[in-house]
């Protein structure tokens, strides 16, 4: 099977932890894949992952061509609604995506894409709708507030691979702010409006979710050992049937998925908690503000 590559595009966001990879491979492997990979340009565009796990899993993948004219609205709509990333990662990577149409972009409504046909040009002009081109139009795309895209775009002007670091979770988001614009840092370690990061919440459950995780990956690769052994007739001596072993490990494989996602649906519930408490405090904040004003003046 050739290996496709990636599209820049895709590469902004993060990748899979290997726990969540295992879980998506072990799915694929029973299920199948459930959603094509979408190419563009002879490269992923959207569900790198999936193909990864494909690859794992030893499944072949089902892929299906783009046929948009808009690929940078499409990824961040793709991904932002399938991924609980804090509002400082969707900060980031939409300043990403649009530091990365900026360098295709050509005239008012077209852009250059690399293009390996043998029979054509190393280019092509297509279709482009503009980018969003401003702070508070790149927020409200992101969600994030008007201060944390500043402090995005900052990073990303700066330095672009430091910023896919922190979507990645190699750096937090503070530091990198702190490296490439300290003066953005210095306001905020003062008196800072901004939510409390995500990345820095701690996750109860996450002890008990690698543990079924790891109980779920145990159990599938048992099942496929005595599947192997059924199929060329050589079954280890015991005193349960082949099939009654292979039920038995279907039920608990079926009762830790289960475990597994109720734990990651708590987890999520307890980041959308965190992320709405943020917003109230940032609402609060600014209410604290205008009253401060208030009382400056009637002074």
């Amino acid at each position: 099977m050739q290996t496709l590559e990636l599209h820049p595009l895709c590469t902004i966001f993060p990748r899979l932890s290997d726990l969540d990879l295992d879980c998506l491979r072990l799915d694929i492997k029973e299920h199948g894949l459930r959603e094509p990979i979408v190419l563009f340009d002879g490269m992923i565009l959207d569900g790198g992952n999936r193909y990864k796990a494909c690859l794992a899993a030893g499944v072949e993948p089902i892929f299906k061509q783009y046929e948009g004219d808009d690929i940078a609205a499409y990824v961040l709509s793709a991904n932002f609604h399938r991924r609980h990333l804090p509002l400082n990662l969707h900060a980031l990577i939409v300043a990403s995506v649009q530091d990365w149409t900026k360098a295709y972009k050509l005239g008012d409504n077209q852009r250059v894409v690399p293009w390996n046909h043998p029979q054509e040009d190393n280019q092509r002009v297509v279709p482009w709708n503009h980018p969003q081109d401003s702070t508070a139009s790149r927020a409200k795309q992101s969600g994030a507030s008007l201060s944390t895209q500043k402090r995005a775009d900052a990073v990303v002007k700066a330095d672009p691979e430091l910023a896919k670091k922190v979507v990645n979770g190699e750096v937090k988001f503070q530091d990198a702010v702190k490296q490439v614009a300290p003066q953005f840092a210095s306001k905020s370690s003062k008196c800072s409006m901004e939510p409390i990061a995500l990345e820095d919440a701690y996750d109860p459950k996450e002890h008990e979710l690698e543990e079924a995780h790891q109980a779920i990956v145990d159990l599938a690769e048992e099942n496929q050992k005595l599947k192997d052994a059924i199929a060329v007739g050589h079954l280890p001596p015991a005193e349960q049937s082949a099939s009654e072993i292979i039920a038995d490990l279907r039920n608990q494989i079926k009762t830790l998925q289960e475990i597994n996602k109720t734990l990651t649906e708590s987890r999520n519930i307890l980041q959308n908690e965190n992320a709405a408490m943020n917003k109230q405090i940032l609402m609060q904040r600014r209410e604290i503000d205008g009253l401060k004003k208030k009382a400056a003046v009637h002074a």
